[in-house]
């Protein structure tokens, strides 16, 4: 049974929550390209697609003060503002057109580069991935770490002290372990 919910959702942790679910991806990533060959994209795409999800829920809290349910990435880009979502959506685009190795890597999946397009695919990549022991998802993709980009940089030009909200949590968790240590 799921856990009753309790409280006003925070903006800051939500953000926070993204901030570990990416950088979880740039560890798995890190470790993909050291050699580790027990790191399953599928993984690493789930956690992504949850990064995304969540810096998404982050900004509909700052901008509209709406704590979105549910983990339709499509669904939630769509709850943003029209203007937030063109501003988003033209970032996106010139982080692909910038980006000739994605550009390569999609045109060889037979990707969509447009974000409408990208967004539909994977919309429910979070929930189909993690459920993939029950089927696996054949038509789900996730090619949209261009756009959890650039929504975490529209919330940092909302909250730039947020940049190291990460680090600073995990700094006083370090001095708080080694205090107890003695």
């Amino acid at each position: 049974m799921p856990a009753k919910r309790t409280g006003k959702p925070d903006p800051r942790l939500a953000f926070l929550s993204a901030e570990a679910f990416l950088e979880v991806c740039k560890v798995m990533t890190a470790a993909l390209r050291a050699g580790n060959t027990r790191i399953l994209s599928l993984a690493l795409a789930t956690n992504a697609a949850f990064s995304l999800e969540m810096y998404l829920k982050c900004l509909l809290l700052l901008e509209q003060g709406l704590a979105a349910r549910g983990h339709d990435i499509y669904a939630l880009f769509h709850s943003l503002s029209s203007a937030t979502q063109s501003e988003l959506t033209r970032a996106h685009e010139k982080f692909v057109e910038s980006n000739s190795a994605l550009m390569e890597r999609l045109s060889q999946e037979g990707l969509p580069t447009n974000l409408e397009d990208l967004l539909k695919r994977g919309r429910n990549a979070f929930t189909d991935f993690r459920y993939a022991h029950e089927q696996i998802p054949s038509k789900t993709d996730f090619a949209l770490n261009g756009l959890t980009k650039c929504v975490r940089e529209r919330i940092l030009e909302l909250q730039p002290s947020w940049d190291s909200a990460l680090q600073d949590i995990a700094d006083a968790e370090a001095v708080r372990l080694a205090a107890s240590r003695g």
